[in-house]
């Protein structure tokens, strides 16, 4: 977690088996749910003047958030 420039900085990294699933860009869920979190993760930082964005590598996931501190939806 970090601030800077009025924003809120968050980054999340879990490891993981490393298997991964996308359709058109996006990640699914490969534990037999909904698979909304992660668009729900960003629909909310959206609505706080921020973004979201998700990657991985062979044996992580990482989660990267940006928070406006300070934000009048």
């Amino acid at each position: 977690v970090h601030t800077e420039d009025n924003y809120l900085y968050i980054v999340s990294s879990n490891s993981f088996s490393g298997n991964v699933k996308k359709i058109d860009g996006k990640y699914i869920s490969t534990h037999g749910g909904t698979g909304i979190g992660l668009s729900s993760i960003k629909t909310t930082a959206e609505r706080l003047g921020g973004g979201a964005s998700f990657s991985h590598n062979k044996q992580e996931f990482y989660t990267d958030v940006t928070l406006q501190l300070n934000h009048n939806p």
